[in-house]
């Protein structure tokens, strides 16, 4: 009787046990499938490569998609708050448009609060230039699209907001909109080379949705973390400090990731 008793109160003690092991699994198969996931929805259009600066990394972008820009004339480039190193290669992305006569006019999400000097920058390359609020003007944005006075246009906003892969951003309410709607955007996201360095992500990947950033956030550490064994040392790449990739994660939609080491 008393072991029977024994045995009933370890079973019991147990329960908590049980609980936290399938939690811990479903999270894991959780995280596992949403890593597959995102993975599998990218295709890679510049592996993992090493750059002197940002000049030589734009340079290849515009090289690797000639013809998917020959025809374009609308493009959002996304960049992620406080990171200079996002701003310089935003900035040499508007230089080499400019120079293919593909904009005329730039567009700047005041969300992004750049500094006057940085405001120069870009007016200095394309004097038509407006400051506005792009997650509450999307409205705006889509009526000026409707009277062609979208054409030949950037538009420099947050990556969470340029990128196709989430739902109820400005680039997406307008798409649902209007099917025509069809930019060509650049979203740049942070390339951890660690799990400490992770740190430094604007946005972390949850197991669930506590931003309505987590699709954008996953993607940006899983596709790092995939890349990490891949990294050279500085030595073995003749100290090009840049590391940079960029995979397509949607219709004319490209996700950069780069670090300066």
């Amino acid at each position: 009787m008393t072991s029977l008793i024994v045995e009933r109160c370890m079973k019991k003690n147990l329960i908590p046990l049980y609980f936290i092991i399938t939690s811990v699994v479903i999270g894991l198969v959780y995280f596992i499938s949403m890593y597959m996931q995102d993975l599998e929805k990218t295709v890679p259009k510049i592996k993992l490569s090493y750059f002197t600066n940002q000049s030589e990394f734009a340079d290849t972008i515009a090289g690797r998609l000639e013809l998917e820009l020959r025809d374009a004339n609308q493009f959002w480039i996304g960049v992620e708050p406080q990171k200079p190193n996002h701003l310089e290669l935003a900035e040499h992305l508007v230089k080499f448009l400019k120079s293919q006569n593909k904009i005329t006019q730039l567009l700047i999400d005041e969300q992004l609060g750049l500094k006057e000097t940085e405001l120069a920058v870009f007016a200095g390359m394309v004097p038509q230039i407006k400051i506005i609020p792009v997650k509450e003007a999307w409205y705006q944005l889509m009526e000026l699209y409707k009277k062609n006075e979208l054409n030949d246009s950037a538009i420099i906003t947050a990556s969470i907001y340029s990128t196709s892969m989430l739902q109820g951003n400005p680039i997406d309410k307008i798409k649902k909109e209007l099917v025509t709607f069809s930019p060509t955007s650049f979203s740049t996201g942070h390339f951890s080379l660690n799990t400490e360095d992770e740190k430094n992500n604007v946005f972390p990947c949850f197991t669930e949705d506590q931003t309505g950033a987590n699709k954008w956030a996953c993607t940006v550490i899983n596709k790092a973390r995939a890349q990490r064994r891949r990294v050279q040392p500085l030595i073995d790449v003749n100290n090009k400090k840049i590391i940079g990739l960029m995979d397509l994660t949607g219709e004319k939609s490209y996700m950069i990731l780069m670090r300066e080491r």
